[in-house]
């Protein structure tokens, strides 16, 4: 629904589309995960106190299901696609940190990933990891970013008060780096605001940098204009 009302799938009235002649994968639908490609992880699905009692009913305490563990990928980006872009928009988040280029590219774009984003102790590792491997590097071209409109505080929820905007469009093969570079901006306007910076113990974009996915060394960037 949500598609079509962003014009991103044909009106179920008219038919049309802006997108004509190209095609829009809906991720949600399950149809386009391949069973063999998929990132496993021990936390389970029924990770979710409040839904607890629904997630477990016929499953005996002492089973866990092989689905529970596995997150599938989004394989056509890297098994149709030559290349993808990653268009991320930023907000804070408070399990990840920055939910930016490395989430919108791995957790956004995988299945049974709600039990990372509550979970501190393991949504960074799951983000490095994924970002890491191999076949999704290969296709991955690189990020455009716009600051024309980002969230420092409250995220992931939209909250006019505490969003900032720069006309500033940002387009990088480091994805580490642009998150780290937007952390920066998001901990500046932070502090301004009188809020604390985005917490030292998330590791997200330290862990993806020790995997060679990318650089925090925001002090070493060139950035270079363009107009």
């Amino acid at each position: 629904l949500r598609l079509r009302m962003t014009g991103y799938l044909p009106s179920l009235v008219s038919g049309a589309t802006p997108f004509n002649g190209n095609p829009v994968y809906v991720l949600e639908s399950g149809r386009y995960y391949d069973p063999v490609w998929f990132y496993d992880s021990p936390l389970p699905q029924r990770f979710d106190p409040i839904f607890a009692e629904k997630q477990t009913e016929g499953v005996s305490n002492t089973s866990s299901k092989d689905e529970d563990r596995k997150s599938f990928l989004a394989t056509p980006l890297f098994l149709d696609a030559d290349f993808w872009i990653n268009l991320p928009v930023y907000t804070d988040h408070p399990t990840l940190g920055v939910n930016g280029a490395l989430v919108n590219a791995t957790l956004w774009n995988a299945s049974n990933t709600a039990r990372f984003f509550r979970s501190p102790a393991n949504a960074p590792a799951a983000v490095a990891e994924m970002s890491a491997i191999p076949e999704l590097r290969q296709t991955w071209m690189f990020t455009l970013t716009s600051l024309q409109h980002y969230q420092f505080i409250g995220g992931p929820f939209f909250n006019s008060l505490y969003s900032n905007s720069e006309p500033l469009l940002w387009l990088s093969t480091d994805p580490v780096m642009l998150d780290a570079l937007v952390r920066d901006r998001m901990n500046s306007l932070r502090k301004k605001g009188g809020f604390v910076d985005i917490s030292d113990e998330i590791r997200t974009l330290e862990f993806a940098e020790s995997l060679g996915v990318g650089s925090t060394k925001t002090k070493l960037v060139k950035i270079v204009p363009v107009d």
